[in-house]
């Protein structure tokens, strides 16, 4: 089974950007993913997974983490096992009740808060919004927006 999330974004090209690429305000409504585009891209995701011989859970979001779209094949499992692949005992190693439309929806949000246009996207930020507390030291506050995902 492929739990699969794309985080699909792109620029416009339109005569007031630059030629450098994103000035760091890409979104405009041209650069928007139609309902088209989506069912395109969902479409193309379901070709790949035939190809693989897998049955694949499609999310498509937006640059900012909105869910597009959300596809299952028929045969796709409903849920997700946790899994090190290192033979751990204990913890939530083996479980399964995570619903995979679910994964598949933070795997691509995942994506889409990893972009960054273009810009520099250092190992300092990575490591800032993955943290047991946002900001990092601030006991009592949430995690970080990635909390946990190293550990996916």
């Amino acid at each position: 089974m492929i739990t699969l999330g794309l985080f699909i974004g792109g620029c416009s090209n339109s005569s007031s950007e630059s030629s450098d690429g994103c000035s760091g305000s890409c979104s405009t409504l041209e650069s928007k993913l139609s309902i088209a585009d989506v069912e395109t891209i969902i479409a193309q995701g379901v070709a790949e997974s035939l190809a693989r011989g897998e049955q694949a859970t499609i999310t498509v979001v937006d640059r900012v983490g909105n869910v597009l779209g959300v596809f299952s094949m028929d045969s796709a499992l409903a849920t997700v096992e946790i899994t090190s692949q290192r033979g751990v005992i204990g913890g939530l190693e083996g479980i399964d009740i995570i619903p995979s439309t679910l994964a598949s929806i933070a795997k691509a949000v995942t994506g889409a808060y990893l972009s960054s246009e273009g810009n520099a996207f250092t190992t300092r930020t990575a490591n800032q919004i993955i943290q047991e507390h946002f900001n990092p030291g601030e006991f009592g506050q949430p995690g970080g927006p990635l909390f946990g995902v190293q550990f996916s």
